[in-house]
């Protein structure tokens, strides 16, 4: 093959490359928004993958970012990472533990004592087909991270959220959620996956994973649903769908966990899953709209006008169910709520 052979290959290639990354990976969201009143943003998951990538987009832009790490320690080194690239941010980095109902109250409480209103709340930590175990408050550990955790922060935040004045922009909850949620056909009546600790076998770590986050698009959906009924003051909810992201996530997975592996499914990957950057554009796109954006964001740049419920379980709008999970994860966290306005 002579050389004007190899580059018709390898200009049919980067072709073919770029037309299936830009239908599987989709598009960049570009705004110029910059935040005048230095409005608060709260971000869980921001030490890697999108939670970094959407802190470091945001903290050009004018607005006060709080940050839960695992320890103060991560905290100060991420900070001083943002700063290092944006000298003029403001950035507070509290410890924020989600397997701890008591770090939970007291990351709340760091946000609260800032006493500013919470324009938005990102709650975008999870973990994937980890290995069960019980957290210090005796609930399963994926449950309570995916889930439960921010049930409790969304809901301790909420006042801080409603202060939010609406010439500054409406405040919202944006919920990094997943298709996989898509999966599950039924709810155990006996709450499996919903606290208890569950045999470990690799069909029941992805059904853990899957129930953590239909319970957090249910929440999401009640939440929406109750807040609707006097929107004047309230926030918006909205789950966001990344898709499939080059993350740390993956680390207990074992067919991506195995570097030999990896390395054998790189090419592939390159190709068809997204970079945290690109990971990150539903979340930047629910929060820096100037519209209000859909209640569940999957594909932002399409131009599909769908209902906003057309990518959930329908089991999410079950009402008795919604009903259930709500006073469910209300006693678990009964210690640590504040007195509802709900």
């Amino acid at each position: 093959m002579g050389w004007i052979g190899k580059c018709c290959a390898l200009l049919g290639l980067g072709t073919v490359t770029y037309f299936v990354r830009w239908y599987y990976i989709g598009r960049l969201y570009t705004s110029a928004r910059k935040f005048r009143n230095g409005e608060l943003i709260v971000l869980t998951g921001a030490n890697s993958g999108i939670g970094l990538e959407t802190l470091l987009e945001l903290a050009g832009r004018g607005c006060h970012l709080v940050i839960g790490t695992r320890s103060a320690t991560t905290g100060q080194t991420i900070r001083d990472r943002v700063l290092q690239q944006y000298p003029g941010a403001t950035v507070d980095a509290f410890v924020l533990q989600l397997e701890s109902l008591a770090s939970v109250v007291e990351f709340s409480e760091n946000v609260r004592n800032l006493n500013k209103p919470l324009y938005a709340l990102i709650n975008n930590a999870g973990v994937f087909y980890a290995p069960p175990s019980l957290t210090e408050d005796g609930l399963e550990y994926l449950y309570q991270v995916n889930y439960l955790a921010h049930f409790l922060l969304t809901l301790r935040l909420l006042p801080a959220l409603k202060q939010q004045q609406p010439d500054a922009g409406d405040s919202r909850i944006v919920n990094v959620v997943s298709q996989a949620h898509r999966s599950v056909t039924e709810i155990p009546s006996d709450g499996s996956f919903c606290g208890p600790l569950f045999p470990d076998t690799a069909a029941n770590r992805f059904r853990a994973y899957q129930c953590s986050k239909l319970c957090l698009v249910q929440f999401s959906y009640r939440l929406s649903q109750l807040l609707a009924t006097n929107p004047a003051g309230n926030p918006s909810v909205h789950c966001i769908d990344p898709g499939n992201v080059e993350t740390a996530i993956y680390r207990h997975f074992p067919p991506l966990a195995n570097r030999v592996l990896f390395c054998l499914q790189k090419p592939l990957r390159i190709l068809l899953i997204k970079t945290p950057r690109e990971g990150a554009q539903g979340i930047l796109y629910a929060v820096l709209s100037e519209k209000k954006p859909p209640f569940y964001v999957r594909r932002f740049w399409s131009g599909k006008q769908g209902s906003d419920f057309d990518e959930i379980n329908p089991l999410a709008r079950k009402e008795p169910l919604a009903d259930t999970l709500w006073k469910r994860s209300r006693n678990q966290c009964s210690h640590h709520l504040l007195e509802m306005i709900l």
